[in-house]
């Protein structure tokens, strides 16, 4: 009973959402954001910001703009506006955000980012602002795992090739024992 109770107060206080599942889909994505850190930096082959650009083609203009958003998220300065720089999870769940909120609402990709981004200059985490946009945080957390599971595929480096067994020389013929017939 006291454990409702303080779960209700908490509830209501607006430190937690009072739908359990929105909560777990908010730690999920922050989760999901940490694994593309480690997946953009571990894997091999293209920079981190070509592997998350291919999570959105032609969502944000050609690869190579996206791919440029992306450093610029990164470094700092997207768009010329200067914001704190941002880590490849939060880029990634940022960009998943805005692709979502643009194909609910019809907005053009880049006017939905600066929102997002907006609602989180403000101090928003990621859960309140998809909650104050609308969208369908359990939705967005998929978006953001299957990108991860593309980024996963980049990370693996091939395995080479097996050489080709070497035939086995022929063996020599011993020499006859001296004395034996």
């Amino acid at each position: 009973m006291l454990k409702r109770l303080l779960m209700a107060s908490v509830c209501a206080a607006g430190l937690l959402p009072p739908i359990a599942g929105y909560a777990d889909d908010a730690y999920d994505l922050l989760q999901e954001g940490r694994r593309t850190d480690r997946l953009a930096t571990s894997a091999s082959g293209s920079t981190a910001a070509e592997r998350i650009a291919a999570s959105f083609p032609g969502i944000f203009g050609t690869p190579v703009q996206t791919r440029e958003l992306i450093v610029g998220l990164r470094d700092g300065s997207p768009q010329g506006k200067p914001r704190g720089t941002m880590g490849y999870g939060e880029i990634h769940i940022a960009l998943s955000l805005a692709q979502s909120y643009a194909a609910a609402k019809s907005l053009p990709p880049n006017d939905a980012l600066s929102q997002v981004l907006a609602q989180r200059a403000g101090g928003k985490g990621w859960g309140s602002v998809a909650k104050a946009l609308g969208l369908n945080l359990g939705q967005v957390v998929s978006r953001v795992r299957s990108g991860n599971e593309r980024l996963a595929g980049a990370a693996k480096p091939e395995r080479p090739s097996k050489p080709e067994r070497a035939e086995r020389p022929d063996r020599p013929e011993r020499p006859a024992r001296a004395g034996r017939s």
